[in-house]
């Protein structure tokens, strides 16, 4: 199978890209659409909000910097919003702070680079995400005095 290639059955992933920068937006849609994925940017954080609205988007890559509403702003709305909040986001961005990997996962992003990226290392998170997001999730099961609780947690073994 050759890069951009799909197994037999196999569904695009929509990765979905909210970055001000041209040039960036252009590198990263050639690498995504190269390795398979179909890839849409936008270039403010109104518009990637509108966009995840849409129906398909199974990853969202945000710089912090955006346009009309921040990147912080509008990776928060994302992952407040009952329905959106399950899509995965890669903050792809150029600030340095070490405090600002922090706040990407106390708002519940689930990957964090810094610019500039090698295109393979950040083609492969996006992989790792996808893969986390397709792994099936343990249905609750009742108790005894039939109140839903939680799955136990798979620990690997030694």
């Amino acid at each position: 199978m050759s890069p951009g290639e799909l197994p037999a059955g196999a569904r695009e992933r929509v990765i979905l890209v909210g970055d001000p920068d041209w040039d960036t937006r252009t590198i990263l849609i050639r690498a995504l659409e190269h390795a398979g994925y179909l890839a849409r940017a936008v270039d403010s954080g109104d518009a990637l909000l509108d966009a995840a609205g849409g129906a398909g988007v199974d990853l969202i890559i945000a710089e912090i910097y955006l346009r009309c509403r921040s990147g912080r702003c509008t990776v928060q709305c994302i992952k407040r919003d009952p329905v959106l909040r399950f899509i995965p986001v890669l903050v792809y961005t150029s600030r340095v702070l070490p405090s600002d990997e922090q706040w990407a996962r106390e708002i519940g992003a689930e990957g964090f680079l810094m610019k500039p990226a090698r295109i393979d290392a950040l083609v492969g998170t996006v992989g790792e995400l996808l893969a986390k997001r397709e792994e099936p999730r343990a249905a609750p099961t009742l108790s005894g005095d039939g109140r839903a609780r939680p799955p136990r947690e798979r620990r690997p073994r030694a």
